[in-house]
């Protein structure tokens, strides 16, 4: 939501700095608004805040269209951490992934395996890409497993080197239902596997956000981890003062600011959109572009 870059959100960014360098801050943060209140671009002030702060950041949006099961999930949030980080988590994947194949043929022996250097100046193991190939539950479930324990060990890792930040981004798509809560695969993975771990103590020094147009329930239980961030409609005079300093509204009298004002209901994305039709107008608001 490039619009709504000219937001300042001070109170939500000193809520995510606090839980991020404060021992007894709440450690998941929910953020449910309307559409067109700013969520994506305060995630990514998020990310950035985070940055600063010297945290590893993971940004992910569940509306880009993929498909998140365990693997698509673990996968993404590897490489946005660092995949070095990860070596056996992706080693791992590549023995759950790779297809089984015997071939009765004689080959020359080869010389034994470098080891494999980690750090810095070494990308770290390479992931096969490859899926898992078979429709047993009980071996899906058996893979799942082995892959979330190796996720979490390598993520405790981290986090014990550095501040980790987990954003969830139009978490709605989580859920399989647009009306009603109905949980999917992805979020039954980051509510019992990464929520319950940050709950229950077992990953510390990690923040996560959820946010989304629809998030789901968290009973009592979850009282003393979770903390709820909300996005107010801009007041009026924040709506004409970006009109007047960033999209020639210098131009528009105290009416037709009353009237953008009105028709936006204080939306920051509705008032970007029409800030970005009034820039380079050569008369008022009402006049037909030049």
């Amino acid at each position: 939501m490039e619009h709504a870059f000219w937001i300042d959100r001070p109170r939500q960014r000193d809520a995510l700095r606090r839980s991020l360098t404060g021992g007894n801050e709440p450690k998941i943060l929910a953020l449910c608004a309307a559409p067109g209140m700013g969520k994506s671009w305060l995630l990514r002030q998020f990310a950035d805040d985070a940055l600063q702060l010297g945290a590893r950041v993971s940004l992910l949006d569940l509306g880009d269209g993929q498909a998140y099961d365990t693997l698509a999930l673990v996968r993404q949030l590897r490489d946005a951490l660092g995949a070095p980080f990860f070596d056996p988590l992706t080693q791992t994947i590549n023995e759950v992934t790779a297809p089984r194949l015997t071939v009765n043929v004689r080959v020359r022996p080869r010389a034994p395996a470098q080891p494999l250097l980690t750090g810095a100046g070494h990308p770290g193991v390479k992931d096969n890409l490859f899926v898992v190939q078979t429709d047993d539950p009980r071996l899906l479930s058996a893979i799942d497993d082995r892959v979330t324990r190796v996720f979490f060990a390598c993520l405790e890792d981290l986090a014990a080197r550095a501040p980790v930040l987990l954003l969830f981004d139009s978490y709605e798509h989580a859920s399989l239902d647009g009306e009603r809560w109905l949980p999917g695969v992805a979020d039954r993975w980051i509510r019992e596997e990464l929520l319950r771990r940050i709950r229950d103590g077992r990953l510390r020094n990690t923040v996560v956000v959820l946010a989304g147009r629809l998030l789901p329930p968290f009973d009592a239980s979850w009282a003393s981890a979770l903390g709820a961030l909300s996005l107010e409609a801009l007041s009026y005079a924040e709506v004409a003062r970006y009109l007047g300093a960033r999209h020639g509204g210098e131009r528009l009298s105290d009416a037709e600011v009353q009237a953008i004002y009105a028709l936006t209901r204080g939306r920051p994305y509705l008032v970007g959109v029409i800030g970005d039709a009034l820039e380079g107008r050569d008369g008022p608001w009402d006049q037909e572009p030049s």
